[in-house]
């Protein structure tokens, strides 16, 4: 049906009056409108719509459905310009066979009127995602289509259920009334049949020639032509199609691999296959070939010379993406077939010009096709009636009104045709026959054709092709909407649906097919002069005649029927329940969907399509017919849970009983689960994703622009958690106080007296005079630690609950003002804007001065408390003062002094080493450049000396760097020119003058101790919250003890060296960006940049070239091109390279002998128990530190051991707890279990937000000293404020309010008048600000990385079990399911299905259990482990995918926890390359075939055997070697074509499955799977932790000339393409690589390039 609402006189709204009688009719009942094309039947559509729009607003939906793609934008925007409701429009392209309830409910919520293909309509009902009851209108357009099994009659069907006070208004539209050919006599059955299916009675206006005014009358024509060619060249066309023809013989005696179906062992008796694919590519090759053969009979050699082009491009595109040799060479042979019969059309037309060529050499239906134009639309009337005097200046009332007459002749006498064609090559054909005619022939180049065809879309391909078919369409339907070509060449696409403007002349190139074909054709002239010409070749002149008058009589017949007799026609009721209703079988009804027996083999093979297979199987039912005729077997594929052949009951047709057979097995399906309850495959995405009980922490957060919950570069704020020992604490009277003594000690060698200034610094480190933390509360014991000064290592203990004791008012009063003292004046660590917390909130202890008391108890020195509330100011003293003091060692040695010449700004304090009395101010000074001391001080610092001889202080500077948490060694290297210069000055030699310094009274030894003071807490502080985190597990879930036992000491925290200095790698980072989808494995001679390439991006401007538009100048770089960008997923673009690329030296097979001596590795970490004192607290600290904290310890390593636990334990949760989901499903649940995001909610909520440190430790700058704070009130505000923190040192707090810790009201109004007028912070996170709002910024990463840390430590201080009760507590895994008693102790259940004869399957296997070494107990795991999902005939058990999901989880884990206890060396990024190097599939894939393993695996597929075959043969050629050569070899995961691949997946699944078989065969001992895999990875694991084999990106910026350069990346569905640049010759090369991830991308990009770089 067209669109009339274009039309001038209807797009206003305004309805004529035929239309008001028809609207005022189906406001009652149901009704099916019929009226000729052009007549306004969608006007009355969109007028019902706005009648019962009422309904709308109180929930209720209406639903348009159209019959093609092409026309639902079409109809949705013309609703959308008349009602005021919102619309959506659906169609296939939009990939919406895969969306879930969730989806169309939402979108149901914003929609109230829903356009859409019948089929998605039909596909919402049956699988119960809306009820008929909720919709208010169904509108049918196109409704004639409704017979047999088309979707309209479907939902139709589906009223049955539906009580009739519920049912939705029906409007049906159509032009014809009938689908196909009918006799006038069955006229009024046909009519009332489609009154029954729309339970309707048919409307048409009671006045047609009234309707003819708006509608189609055209003049009628009829053209013969001879359809045997007779023009020149004859002989040559005969020749050419003689070689064809022999092409067709030629294809017909190939047997295609891809066309094999292999039959079952056990087919149900009496039975035989039903190879509905067999010699299916031998037919579509032949129709390819037929078709030619048509075209150049139909067209003549010039146009057949066109069809040879149109269709070498076909097998062009099809040969891209054939999978097996002999399908490429048969479509390689066909190319040169094709190709050699152009070239004779050519030579033989070689001698005329274009234009020649084609009135000489077309055919007569193709000429006289021309002649049609040239009469029909004349091109002097074109240009007549547009000819004007454009140069006249004239513009009076007389110009004007010429002008515009001439333009409305113009728009009157503006020519537009369509020709309509039966096939769609033909219409591609026709138009370039034409479009050289126009460019040729001066005579028409008023024309401007154009093509149109239709497209399919397959739900089940996800390609860009439809989505870019259907705006070409829309794009061409534009052009000739404006005008822009006049001549439309189309396939019955144009016949009905698409809206086009009022034509003059259509002409049916090929006749009518049928009476629908014939009507609807002819409605698309409704110019008020058009003309309708129908094509017949004088063969058929008498048939057709009969034919003609036939579809006149049926035209007049329908108006006979109708015209006149609406209000007499009655609506169907009786017959309803027997023609609509009648069932064969009843439908398969759940709670909210159902199946019917016409769906019924849709979802079969819509399930088959979701089960797991690899590139080189593709997965379909089989079915077998019983001998009578009358039943039909169905078996699904291998990877099926569904073990059993279904068989159907009887049916009367062998159609009916395929599709009893599929319903029976939908039912089934069901029952087991393996059919949602929306009646849907789960495919991977299953239903467990979305579990509570597997997910109970999952946020589902909405998505906003920037990064991704769970990744790096998402960071949030979270509050800073701090420990519960030093929060709420304050001393106060009366209270039992602790005291927590620092005992501090060099661990570095005594100085010699040589260096009397370093020895002196050592004698006071180990003096017992020093400080401990007071505190109201208990110390758990705290590991030791070090620490490192500018003169060496210091080790400290922390002796917790040194002393118990209780003080006065008075002495709180004065440790008050001593920590201020302490801090502030002499360290000089309390901001501007702190002030003493008197909240008795975190951190709210105090440091006291302490010593050994002779009792060996320590005490604290209240003397030095009480005398040193203040430190004296650093100013120039008096002449008399200078004059009258004393120098002697009782007073100055090992005393702190500054001088005071130097001011304020210089700060920096010396401990006097030695009283000189040999140096005085006389003394030579050490430089030339000045005589003595006296000279250099008078000269530099315009002092003059008093006493000339007294004697020089000998003096070493205490360090200002009292940053002490890391070696001072392994700080960077490249250090700034000040800082270095503040480093010598602490070591230099120097000598002060006594009378120019400040001598301090404050004993040294504890001002140099007190440097190390924000160290040490800052450790206690971190020990701390690491220890409650354990002692919290500990309670909670019984693994590690809750307090260590008496006599037992924890681990000292020693230094990771790897933490010590950052690796130095190339700059392998590249920001995340636009993907370039496309090629895989490929190669391009100096692209442009492919970001902004045509080729890639797909925003308008930058498509493919349309090769069917282009097809005379195309090339084969465009068509490989095109494919590449309508392919999902993307592939290359040109021929991979030849697997074996040149010959390899041989060398020593490295396969394990049966003569070599029997290995026992055992690790240490599966024989750890859950019953000791659990991990070390200082393991739980490397666990809660990120890399970015720069200590001395970070997290990698345990997260590396802690990750591949967590793979483990949820690899065999999910195997043992559901049982009947496939190896992608499981994949998929178990990567959202392990993922970054899950872990990070499981991490949030035990606060490791707040608990981890993330933080460079900067005592200076962030590091708030104990008991000070930010005035509480003030953080609370600026916390909820967007200002920037660094107003804080714009605060003015008054000095004596801050001593106090209380503020003023005239204080706290600055401070937040200077909120209120700050500017809003736009410079974001300030992490050196933050800590003083106690909050942190974290990634997520960083949070998840400390689960699977945490994870790592449980694992090596509890083993096995006590790791997986943690995970249970951390609800990283239900801990229901993931108790140690449920997934650990219980014995794995069979693998044979019962009933299953297992020893059938598996003659000469015991082969396979020497080779491993193991006897397996259970034979059934062996027989899954080798059975391939192609190998049917094994129905006894599953295939291996499960198997292999398990064991690859297995062998990461084992192979993860022997390098981490035996490669300790190896750097964090070092063990990951280690690991990657060992645990991948080209690894194990080598490892299969040089034990032979692949022997023994049972698959039936020809292409699988054949990259096996050549697998085998590489290695065989390199002696089994496992190198870097095979490492860069492609797997499946990295390229998009089966031909592309290097490495079968298969073979390392082999590996993987039967690691899984013996970890279940045996009982889940992993140590005895080591036992196996250790022995047959010996050689690789000893010689790759010798020399860590580099991972492809590493090694390829190694190798390239110059730097590669990786562009961007971007996801694309489920895949990811990077592409990387590389010199190679002096010319940039660029390669693409494929992977699930932005990572594996990069590295297949990598091997891409490395296979292609020259040998070093």
């Amino acid at each position: 049906m067209s669109m009339e609402m274009e039309d001038d006189t209807q797009d206003d709204f305004k309805p004529r009056p035929y239309q008001e009688l028809l609207m005022n009719l189906v406001k009652q009942q149901n009704t099916i409108i019929y009226l000729p094309t052009g007549s306004g039947k969608t006007f009355i559509a969109v007028m019902l719509i706005k009648e019962l729009s009422p309904s709308l607003d109180r929930g209720k939906r209406s639903f348009f459905m159209v019959n093609t793609v092409a026309l639902v934008s079409q109809q949705a925007a013309y609703i959308r310009r008349h009602s005021h409701h919102s619309v959506g429009e659906y169609s296939g392209d939009l990939n919406l066979d895969f969306w879930t309830k969730e989806v169309w409910q939402q979108e149901l919520s914003q929609n109230q009127i829903l356009v859409m293909t019948c089929q998605i309509f039909l596909n919402m009902l049956m699988h119960g995602y809306i009820d008929l009851s909720e919709i208010n209108l169904l509108i049918f357009d196109e409704c004639h289509h409704a017979v047999n099994d088309q979707p309209m009659r479907q939902v139709m069907q589906l009223f049955e259920h539906c009580p009739r006070e519920l049912q939705p208004r029906i409007l049906g539209l159509t032009a014809t009334l009938l689908n196909s050919n009918c006799k006038f006599g069955r006229v009024k059955e046909e009519v009332r049949s489609l009154e029954k299916t729309f339970l309707s009675k048919v409307a048409t206006c009671e006045n047609m020639p009234v309707v003819g005014r708006y509608s189609t009358n055209p003049d009628e024509k009829v053209v013969f032509f001879d359809e045997e060619y007779s023009g020149p060249g004859l002989s040559i066309l005969n020749e050419g199609l003689e070689y064809l023809k022999k092409a067709q013989n030629f294809v017909d005696c190939i047997l295609f691999d891809s066309d094999e179906v292999v039959a079952h062992g056990h087919r149900p008796p009496n039975t035989t296959l039903l190879n509905t694919g067999y010699k299916k590519t031998n037919k579509k090759l032949n129709n390819i070939l037929m078709d030619v053969i048509i075209h150049i009979n139909m067209l003549g050699l010039f146009g057949g010379s066109q069809a040879c082009v149109a269709h070498i491009i076909q097998l062009q595109r099809l040969r891209k993406n054939a999978e097996d040799k002999i399908t490429k060479d048969v479509f390689s042979a066909l190319i040169t077939t094709l190709v050699a019969v152009r070239k004779m059309f050519e030579d033989e037309m070689s001698d005329y010009e274009v234009k020649t060529q084609i009135h000489k050499y077309s055919s007569h239906k193709m000429l006289k096709l021309i002649e049609v134009l040239k009469t029909a639309m004349p091109k002097d009337n074109l240009e007549d009636s547009t000819k004007m005097d454009d140069d006249s200046d004239d513009m009076s009332e007389n110009y004007v009104s010429h002008h515009l007459a001439c333009e409305k002749k113009g728009k009157e006498n503006k020519f537009c045709t369509i020709v309509f064609v039966e096939r769609r090559f033909t219409a591609k054909i026709v138009y370039l026959v034409l479009k050289a005619l126009r460019e040729e022939d001066k005579d028409f180049n008023h024309i401007n054709p154009d093509f149109i065809v239709g497209f399919n879309n397959n739900p089940f391909n996800d390609t860009r092709e439809g989505s870019l078919t259907k705006k070409w369409i829309e794009c061409t339907v534009k052009r000739f909407l404006k005008g822009e070509t006049n001549i439309l060449v189309a396939s019955d696409v144009l016949e009905e649906g698409i809206d086009i403007q009022k034509c003059n002349l259509v002409v049916k190139f090929d006749m009518p097919k049928n009476y629908r074909s014939y009507i609807q054709s002819k409605g698309r002239a409704r110019h008020q002069s058009s003309k309708y010409y129908m094509m017949v070749s004088c063969s058929l002149a008498s048939p057709f005649r009969l034919k003609y008058q036939g579809y006149t009589q049926t035209e007049k017949e329908v108006q006979n029927v109708l015209v006149g007799c609406t209000e007499e026609r009655q609506e169907p009721e009786d017959e309803i329940a027997t023609e609509l209703y009648d069932h064969v079988m009843p439908p398969y009804v759940t709670t909210c969907s159902k199946v019917t027996l016409v769906s019924a083999i849709t979802l079969i093979n819509w399930y088959c399509s979701s089960l797991a297979q690899d590139k080189f199987t593709q997965l379909t039912p089989l079915w077998y017919m019983s001998k009578n005729k009358t039943s039909v077997h169905l078996q699904l594929p291998m990877p099926s849970p569904m073990r059993d052949i279904v068989e159907g009951p009887e049916m009367s047709t062998k159609k009916l009983a395929k599709r009893a057979a599929a319903l029976e097995t939908c039912r089934r399906l069901h029952q087991m689960g393996l059919l949602n309850e929306h009646l849907l495959p789960h495919g991977t995405n299953s239903d467990l994703l979305d579990s509570s009980d597997l997910f109970p922490l999952y946020v589902d957060e909405e998505q906003e622009d920037g990064p991704q919950p769970g990744s790096g570069k998402r960071k949030r704020y979270h509050p800073k958690a701090f420990p519960l020992t030093l929060s709420k604490c304050r001393p106060m009277e009366e209270v039992e106080l602790y005291l927590h003594a620092i005992e501090l000690r060099p661990l570095y060698p005594r100085p010699d007296h040589s260096n009397n200034r370093k020895l002196v610094f050592y004698n006071l480190l180990k003096r017992s005079d020093g400080f401990a933390i007071l505190s109201s509360k208990m110390m758990p014991k705290l590991c030791d630690f070090s620490i490192y000064m500018n003169v060496g290592e210091l080790g400290v203990h922390i002796e917790n609950n040194a002393v118990r004791l209780q003080v006065t008012q008075n002495d709180v009063d004065a440790l008050g003002r001593f920590n201020v003292m302490l801090f502030d004046e002499l360290l000089k660590l309390m901001k501007p804007f702190m002030m003493v917390d008197t909240d008795n909130e975190e951190n709210s202890y105090f440091v006291v001065p302490v010593r050994l008391g002779e009792d060996g108890c320590h005490e604290i020195l209240w003397d030095i408390i009480r005398q040193n509330r203040n430190l004296p100011n650093i100013l120039e003293p008096s002449v008399e003062e200078r004059s009258a003091m004393q120098v002697t060692p009782e007073l100055f040695q090992d005393s702190v002094v500054a001088p005071w010449y130097r001011g304020m700004m210089t700060d920096q304090s010396y401990i006097v080493t030695c009283v000189c009395p040999h140096l005085t101010p006389a003394s030579p000074f050490p430089s030339e450049e000045y005589t003595s001391y006296e000279d250099y001080y008078k000269q530099k610092y315009k002092l003059s000396i008093i006493n000339k001889d007294q004697p020089l202080l000998e003096v070493k500077a205490i360090s200002n760097k009292i940053n002490c948490l890391r070696p001072r060694s392994t700080k960077a290297r490249n250090v700034t020119s000040k800082r270095k210069q503040q480093e010598l000055q602490e070591d230099f030699e120097e000598n002060l003058v006594a009378e120019l310094c400040v001598h301090f009274a404050f004993p040294s030894v504890l001002w140099l101790k007190a440097t190390c003071l924000p160290t040490i807490l800052h450790r206690v502080a971190n020990l701390l919250q690491a220890e409650e985190l354990r002692q919290k597990i500990a309670r909670e879930i019984g693994v590690g003890c809750t307090e260590l036992p008496p006599g037992m000491e924890w681990k000292p925290l020693s230094p990771d060296s790897f933490c010590q200095a950052k690796e130095h790698e190339p700059d392998l980072a590249i920001k995340t960006a636009s993907l370039i989808p496309g090629i895989s494995s490929m190669q391009v001679s100096e692209p442009p940049n492919p970001l902004s390439s045509t080729l890639f991006d797909w925003d308008g401007d930058k498509e493919p070239v349309d090769i069917d538009r282009n097809m005379q100048d195309v090339t084969l770089v465009e068509v490989l091109n095109y494919d590449d960008f309508i392919s999902k997923p993307l592939s290359k673009k040109f021929a991979q390279m030849s697997l074996l690329r040149g010959k390899y030296s041989p060398c020593n097979s490295a396969a394990v002998r049966d003569d070599e001596p029997e290995c026992d590795v055992q690790i240490a970490i599966l024989n750890t128990s859950m019953t000791g004192t659990g991990p070390e607290q200082c393991e739980i600290l490397q666990a809660l530190t990120s890399a970015s904290a720069n200590d001395i310890v970070n997290l990698e390593r345990l997260e590396t051991l802690g990750d591949s636990f967590l793979k483990l334990m949820s690899s065999l949760l999910l195997f043992t707890e559901y049982k009947l989901l496939g190896e992608g499903q499981l994949t998929e649940v178990k990567g959202k279990i392990i993922g970054n995001r899950n872990l990070y909610y499981c991490g949030i909520k035990q606060n490791l937000g707040g608990i981890m440190k993330v933080h460079d430790f900067g005592p200076t700058s962030d590091w708030i000293p104990p008991s000070m704070c930010l005035y509480r009130k003030l953080q609370q505000l600026m916390r909820s404020v967007k200002v920037s923190p660094n107003i804080l040192y714009e605060l003015q707090i008054p000095k004596e309010e801050r001593l106090s810790g209380k503020l003023s009201r005239d204080t706290i109004s600055d401070i937040e008048n200077k909120l209120i007028s700050a500017d809003e912070d736009r410079a974001g996170i300030h992490s050196s600000m933050e800590i003083f709002l106690s909050i942190q910024t974290v990634s997520d990463k960083t949070i998840a990385d400390g689960v699977e840390a945490l994870i790592g430590a449980y694992l090596k201080g509890s083993g096995i079990r006590g790791a997986l009760k943690l995970l249970g507590w951390l609800q990283v895994l239900p801990d229901t399911m993931a108790s140690p008693e449920r997934l650990l102790d219980r014995l794995p259940q069979t693998a044979c299905q019962p009933g299953g004869k297992i020893e059938f399957h598996l003659e000469g296997i015991g082969d396979l259990e020497r080779r491993l070494d193991y006897k397996f107990r259970d034979r059934s795991f062996l027989l899954q482990a080798v059975t391939h999902a192609s190998y049917s005939a094994n129905r006894a058990t599953d295939c291996y995918q499960r198997l292999e999901f398990l064991g690859d989880a297995v062998l990461d884990f084992l192979i993860t926890c022997h390098i981490y206890e035996s490669c300790g060396l190896l750097t964090p990024g070092e063990l990951t390359d280690l690991r990657s190097a060992l645990v991948n599939n080209v690894t194990f894939a080598s490892l299969t075939v040089r034990n032979g393993f692949h022997k023994f695996m049972k698959y039936t597929s020809p292409k699988l055997m054949d990259v096996v075959d050549s697998f085998v043969k590489f290695q065989e050629e390199r002696n089994h070697v496992i190198n870097e050569e095979v490492i860069i070899l492609l797997e499946e995961e990295e390229t998009n074509l089966a031909e592309a691949v290097e490495v079968p997946k298969v073979l390392g699944d082999l590996f993987e499955s039967l690691a899984g078989a013996i970890y279940l065969d045996s009982g889940l001992n992993l140590q005895e799977v080591w036992r196996v895999y250790y022995r047959l990875m010996r050689t690789e694991i000893v010689e790759f932790s010798k020399c860590v084999p580099k991972q492809p990106v590493r090694l390829l910026y190694e190798r390239a000339g110059q730097k590669p350069k990786f562009l961007p990346s971007r996801p694309h569905d489920d895949v990811v393409v990077v592409p990387v640049g590389v010199f190679i010759n002096g010319k940039r090369r660029w390669f693409y690589g494929f992977g699930k991830t932005k990572t594996q991308a990069k590295r297949a990009a990598a091997k891409c390039a490395l296979k292609e770089l020259p040998p070093k």
